[in-house]
């Protein structure tokens, strides 16, 4: 929905497209081709959208836009009513003169934006923010008191504003992510990322590490990678295909050499996990039978495809080794290559 950034030249040509898909205003209502008002409510945001030619819009971007002919850096809600989009209500502005005209919170009790009552010390705290850096916020005996401050502090800052002592903050602009293999390798060769061992390095030949509960990741425009996946896509040229993940041959999460990389099914990366902490009887897929406290007998048992595999044996040494047997006979048969037995 995002039209930021968009050239004169790419403002003029959407327009042209809601017109010849038959977007018009009539009496200052957006309207569709078949000459109906047009746009639904987008709860997140409170504001409402129009698809055109299956891309989502902003509808009083596309009103501002067919009855100016451009797009301003904002558009101002006169009366606060992000639906109520009839060009008399819209204005061009900027983020900070937008930014002064946003109402009270719903959860507001006092009645004035910025004003609350602090219970513990019985005072009335007055705090204001504008662009994300606060300008006021201070402690008053009353009501009354706590309001004239807001007011003569928003009244300082919009003449600051309007003089030009204080500029508008834009917002940072994000870099796009990346939502293909292609892109995230293309990224990497043309930044000098290489590979080494299971470890990135830059271009500078500098070791890139970074911990992440059991794993080593790495961020690409702001987003975190799996080390594994970026070393599987340089030498595969690919990532996992859906419903496979990356296996650890050797169960450690953190050896992302090429050769302890293996694709697999989420089942078969199952049956490669190591002994569970919570295990009680020091062998994967063996416990007491019903339970800890009154044990009857061992049982073995194995998951293949959420078919259970079980076998009951006596409680004895002999038991407990006839039942360690069956379990890895029976793993390497069910779990092939992914057999693990922890």
């Amino acid at each position: 929905m995002s039209t930021r950034n968009l050239t004169p030249e790419q403002q003029a040509a959407l327009r042209e497209e809601l017109l010849a898909a038959g977007v018009h205003l009539k009496d200052g209502i957006l309207h569709g081709k078949k000459g109906k008002p047009v746009g639904s409510l987008h709860k997140p945001t409170g504001y409402k959208v129009h698809s055109v030619n299956n891309k989502a819009y902003y509808v009083h971007i596309l009103v501002y836009l067919l009855e100016h002919g451009t797009i301003p850096e904002v558009i101002d809600h006169i009366d606060r009513n992000r639906t109520n989009n009839h060009p008399s209500n819209l204005r061009a502005s900027t983020y900070g003169e937008n930014a002064l005209n946003k109402g009270k919170r719903v959860d507001n009790t006092s009645g004035t934006v910025g004003v609350s009552y602090h219970k513990r010390d019985n005072k009335w705290i007055a705090q204001l923010k504008r662009q994300n850096d606060p300008i006021l916020h201070k402690p008053f005996a009353t009501k009354k008191e706590a309001i004239a401050a807001i007011e003569e502090a928003l009244q300082k800052w919009e003449a600051d504003v309007k003089a030009g002592r204080i500029k508008p903050k834009k917002p940072k602009k994000k870099e796009p992510r990346m939502t293909t293999a292609k892109e995230i390798l293309d990224y990497l060769n043309e930044n000098g990322y290489t590979e080494k061992e299971g470890f990135i390095y830059n271009s500078n030949g500098k070791k890139l590490i970074r911990k992440t509960a059991r794993r080593y990741t790495l961020v690409l425009k702001g987003k975190d990678y799996y080390v594994s996946h970026l070393v599987y896509l340089i030498h595969h040229g690919r990532l996992p295909r859906k419903g496979y993940v990356i296996d650890h041959i050797n169960n450690n999460e953190l050896d992302n050499r090429i050769e302890n990389l293996r694709e697999a099914t989420l089942s078969e990366n199952q049956y490669n996990r190591k002994l569970s902490r919570n295990n009680t009887s020091g062998v994967k897929g063996l416990s007491l039978f019903p339970n800890k406290k009154d044990p009857i007998n061992y049982r073995a048992k194995l998951v293949r495809d959420r078919k259970p595999y079980q076998e009951y044996f006596p409680l004895t040494d002999e038991g407990r080794e006839d039942a360690i047997k069956w379990l890895q006979e029976t793993r390497k048969r069910l779990h092939g290559e992914h057999a693990n037995d922890g």
